[in-house]
């Protein structure tokens, strides 16, 4: 079994896995808008910028941005498109974006201690 404690950035790299998943997840039914795909890959994107350029704290601070402002997006998105219809994978991907909601706080507060690490403000 791989040490894990050896991997660099592994809670980074966990956020990243898992919003990735739940979009991927999220945007397999029609009914979110396609602003909802642009933000979540945003937030991807800058996750990745964070993983390359670990000196700065620019990317961190903009995921950190765009992860809080996704919280209410996701619930404007949910609550104005939530598929009322029976289709199983519309209702799957809804449940996936209602998942990814709930992550969001979360993985807000890690990415809110890496900033503050980033800035040289310890985390305590």
């Amino acid at each position: 079994m791989p040490d894990v404690s050896r991997i660099k950035d592994l809670p980074l790299k966990a956020i990243f896995c898992i919003h990735f998943i739940f979009t991927i997840f999220s945007t397999i039914g029609s009914w979110a808008p396609t602003a909802y795909l642009f933000y979540n890959f945003l937030l991807l994107i800058l996750i990745l910028w964070s993983l390359q350029n670990k000196e700065s704290e620019d990317p961190v601070q903009l995921a950190f941005s765009i992860n809080v402002i996704s919280i209410i997006l996701d619930v404007f998105v949910l609550a104005l498109w939530f598929p009322d219809s029976h289709n199983g994978a519309a209702r799957f991907s809804a449940a996936m974006g209602i998942l990814l909601l709930i992550v969001r706080p979360f993985t807000t507060v890690y990415i809110m201690h890496m900033l503050r690490e980033r800035l040289g403000n310890p985390v305590t």
